[in-house]
């Protein structure tokens, strides 16, 4: 059984892309070299594959000589901008209590990633890893990683803390200028992120608990996690490039690290054809458009990458046996 495709919300970009354009940087000829989604940037808590944001971030560091791009971004880093995921980091009680509420949560979040913690003496080690790497190194992910965690310990040591040793899971460390990392000893040879800190930091504060909120962020959480299996993964990558037309099957194989034969018998050892694969996630999102929102019939064929409305309806009854316009009619009567 193939494993499946490391994923990671858009959420995680968004800094990153906002600092781009603030520098005038061509970023949607980018995405597109690397065949990410442009459209998708607007949805925060849609999944896109890891390996094409790194050859994303590599490709706009080399050629617009970015090499410390993940530090670049550092004011524009803060877990609060994580949704749900933030939300229920920081409705912990204790510094303690919120990593390891992180480490629980992340695979709710993305794929493809690990954290832990460890201790030695009075020292603590908040540690993470991409796991899935295969072979590619991933500086800019280790640097914002870096920050976020720093974001977290600081949020209970206090803003002017910082670390006297870190650790990244790259060997490109970048120039940190000024900035008060530049002060603390950097190993890049453990195969992981991680920031060392004193035991007493675990008991800190740090904010008031609701559980209330704190419940309705891990359902959230829970509801969006992105897939284990081959499959899903795939249509969870897949769903931001409906937009931007019928995905081609090489573009998927590309994604999946494979060639289209490979990809081909992975799905048929699921009983599906990729035509197939397709139809069906179109259909999946056509039915929530048409039940959940107010946009228009062109508007949703628009969404899911049909030339026009006609073509979008012939689809849609196809599927269902009526039009859009009457599945919609029919719920609305219903409800």
């Amino acid at each position: 059984m193939a494993p499946p495709i490391p994923l990671l919300r858009i959420a995680n970009l968004s800094p990153i892309i906002a600092f781009l354009e603030d520098l005038g940087t061509p970023t949607e000829s980018y995405l597109r070299r690397a065949k990410l989604p442009v459209y998708a940037l607007d949805e925060p808590d849609a999944f896109i594959p890891l390996h094409p944001v790194i050859t994303f971030l590599a490709d706009v560091a080399r050629r617009e000589g970015i090499d410390d791009l993940g530090w670049r971004v550092q004011n524009r880093v803060s877990l609060q901008s994580y949704g749900a995921f933030g939300r229920l980091i920081f409705q912990s009680l204790t510094l303690g209590e919120a990593i390891l509420t992180t480490i629980r949560a992340l695979n709710l979040y993305n794929t493809g990633v690990r954290s832990s913690l460890a201790s030695k003496e009075n020292q603590v080690y908040f540690q993470h890893q991409f796991t899935q790497l295969n072979g590619l190194d991933f500086p800019c992910g280790a640097q914002v990683v870096l920050l976020l965690m720093l974001d977290l310990l600081q949020k209970a040591a206090g803003r002017h803390w910082y670390p006297l040793e870190i650790y990244l899971q790259t060997p490109q460390i970048g120039n940190l200028g000024h900035h008060p990392l530049s002060r603390s000893r950097i190993d890049p040879t453990q195969g992981f992120t991680a920031i060392v800190f004193p035991r007493s930091f675990l008991s800190l504060p740090l904010g008031q608990q609701s559980p209330t909120e704190s419940q309705e962020a891990l359902q959230l959480l829970q509801s969006s996690a992105p897939a284990l299996d081959f499959v899903g993964s795939l249509r969870q990558a897949l769903t931001p490039l409906l937009r931007e037309n019928y995905p081609a099957i090489e573009v998927a194989a590309e994604i999946a690290r494979s060639s289209v034969r490979t990809l081909q018998r992975r799905l048929a050892e699921d009983g599906l054809t990729y035509s197939q694969l397709i139809s069906r996630l179109r259909y999946q999102k056509a039915i929530h458009w048409l039940v959940n929102s107010d946009l228009k019939i062109i508007e949703i064929a628009a969404e899911l990458g049909y030339q026009d409305a006609a073509h979008f309806t012939r689809a849609f009854k196809r599927w269902t046996g009526v039009s859009p316009q009457t599945f919609r009619r029919d719920r609305q009567i219903q409800d």
